[in-house]
């Protein structure tokens, strides 16, 4: 699955936002007019979220999108770094 991670991340900033709120997931999908078994999905990282879903969730909760997506790159992983003969750190894509 990609973006299984981000995917995890958004789902708990939207559940945490919500929760906040003491906003309840059923007035939460009425909200955001989806169903509470898609939200479940969306807080439980197992939904695919489209950009108009997530304003829709940004705005009921009255954040901006940037604060429910962390931007910020994974963490560095050593499987990315090969070593170049001159001993030299090379990055691959």
């Amino acid at each position: 699955m990609e973006n299984a991670r981000e995917k995890k991340r958004l789902g708990l900033a939207v559940k945490t936002a919500r929760e906040k709120q003491g906003i309840s997931q059923r007035r939460f999908a009425l909200m955001t007019g989806t169903s509470r078994s898609y939200l479940w999905k969306i807080e439980s990282g197992s939904a695919d979220i489209g950009i108009d879903v997530l304003c829709k969730i940004a705005r009921a909760l009255g954040v901006k999108v940037s604060d429910l997506i962390d931007f910020s790159p994974p963490p560095f992983s050593s499987r990315y770094i090969r070593l170049l003969p001159q001993g030299k750190a090379h990055r691959l894509h």
